[in-house]
């Protein structure tokens, strides 16, 4: 009953905690972000956000979790998870703590056009030819391109998709580019959607944001892959 009581006099997870492992101690919560993204600890909390406290083994007993089972552990996470949704945290900085470190692979664009991501046991990202044709495009320029100076890119674009087909461009295919290089159609958008799509089919959100075309509104839209990583064997 005495156990019941001090459980319901806590306004917290990390004053249930104690009760339960008095071997662990709290750890400001955008520490805990930062051992797995430096830079979510200080975008989402900063120096004036009153964090919310995570459990942490202390220093002198890195033994004590060594005892609890693996649902003692599960239960444990789940409360943590809930505490930071009740406190406002977005869902989507919660998944992002499931991958401790970033993973990349190096963007291979074969000879004959295909999308290969060598690291990843070859991984094929496959698309049809005219949202290829503007990724292909977009890898062409690291320094990105506006989208309403799209229309300069018209032959370069065109010329990239004769030479993905390897066939006589047909009227309407003259046209679906001309209207994805026309800024005042949402031709381009829906291109880039497609784009988006075959990365994430294949990898976490946080992976392919580094693949796909992004942007802010008004400026350059690029592909944020460092250059290091991309091998266009073809073009």
């Amino acid at each position: 009953m005495q156990l019941v009581k001090k459980i319901i006099a806590c306004n917290s997870v990390a004053q249930v905690i104690p009760i339960f492992a008095p071997n662990i101690k709290p750890k400001p919560v955008n520490q805990l972000f930062s051992t797995f993204r430096p830079d979510l600890g200080t975008a989402m909390f900063g120096h004036s956000y009153a964090a919310p406290f995570i459990i942490d083994v202390a220093d002198n007993d890195k033994d004590a979790l060594s005892t609890k089972t693996n649902q003692d552990l599960t239960e444990e996470i789940r409360f943590r998870v809930l505490e930071l949704r009740n406190r406002g945290v977005q869902l989507c900085r919660l998944q992002d703590l499931v991958f401790e470190q970033l993973t990349l692979s190096r963007l291979v664009v074969t000879e004959d056009f295909r999308i290969l991501l060598p690291d990843f046991n070859n991984m094929e990202i496959t698309m049809s030819p005219l949202p290829k044709a503007v990724y292909l495009l977009f890898l062409k320029h690291p320094e990105g391109i506006l989208f309403k100076e799209l229309h300069y890119y018209y032959e370069e674009l065109l010329d990239i998709y004769k030479q993905i087909s390897n066939r006589i461009i047909e009227n309407n295919i003259v046209e679906s580019i001309r209207d994805v290089t026309d800024p005042t159609k949402n031709s381009i958008n829906e291109k880039c959607a497609r784009i988006r799509e075959a990365f994430l089919k294949k990898l976490n959100s946080i992976q392919a944001d580094h693949y796909y075309i992004t942007g802010k509104r008004g400026e350059p839209k690029k592909i944020t892959l460092p250059r290091k990583l991309v091998d266009l064997q073809a073009l």
